[in-house]
């Protein structure tokens, strides 16, 4: 990801409504894992970026955040975050099973993420039996845009393609869904206008006030969709899988 695109995120990733609406659903997700647990479950976020996923897991748990970014590290102690680990996901510094649930969010898909099998392997190997891998990736390659060269996109999935790879990694797939799919259409033609567009742009910019609010709602709206059913296309494959005992 570019240097600049840390600051970016940095600085709306608390109220932007595409990263408020994803937070909102990973609470509710986590929540219900951590649930399962007697006592304050070991939570990983795998590619923790700038922090704010870890900032809410450690609401649960004990949060541990990785990622092979020195800058995305650096923004994630100004939010006062410690437990933090300089490591690619292809050799995580973590003994097996040390994690009761994983969190890797728009990650596998990243250029430095050179083999995504063998990252879901180290993901699966890390994670203690019954724990929880919630993993979300950007979907369709028709959809590849501006923002995809600015974040160093390597490969945009399909729902089977994620679900073929989780469970060659040996996790049980128990939901997966596309996600942001009420506003599809309007990312599907922002993003293929865009394509003429000479230099590359992120998707991040923050909107007035009161479309942030219209968004979120959107968001909040397919978020209890999705607590009841999945969804057939989006901009993203959200997979929540487990980690079956031996």
């Amino acid at each position: 990801m570019r240097t600049d695109e840390y600051r970016r995120m940095y600085e709306a990733e608390d109220s932007f409504w595409w990263y408020a609406g994803l937070r909102a659903l990973l609470r509710r997700v986590i929540a219900k894992s951590a649930a399962h647990h007697g006592r304050a479950p070991r939570l990983l976020d795998a590619g923790c970026g700038t922090g704010a996923n870890l900032a809410m897991l450690e609401e649960f748990g004990e949060g541990i955040g990785v990622d092979l970014s020195s800058t995305g590290l650096e923004f994630s102690k100004r939010r006062g975050l410690t437990g933090l680990v300089r490591s690619s996901l292809l050799n995580l510094p973590f003994a097996s099973g040390s994690f009761d649930a994983i969190l890797s969010i728009d990650v596998l898909y990243h250029l430095w993420v050179a083999d995504d099998s063998t990252a879901l392997t180290e993901l699966a190997r890390v994670l203690k039996p019954r724990g929880t891998l919630i993993l979300q990736v950007a979907a369709f390659e028709f959809l590849r845009g501006s923002h995809d060269t600015v974040v160093f996109t390597r490969k945009r999935y399909t729902r089977r393609e994620v679900r073929d790879r989780v469970e060659a990694a040996g996790l049980k797939v128990q939901r997966i869904t596309y996600r942001n799919s009420l506003l599809f259409p309007f990312v599907a033609a922002a993003r293929l206008l865009r394509r003429k567009e000479e230099t590359a742009a992120s998707d991040v910019q923050m909107p007035g006030r009161f479309i942030n609010s219209v968004l979120c709602g959107v968001l909040a709206i397919e978020n209890a969709i999705l607590s009841i059913m999945s969804l057939p296309v989006g901009s993203s494959v959200f997979c929540i899988a487990t980690k079956e005992p031996q």
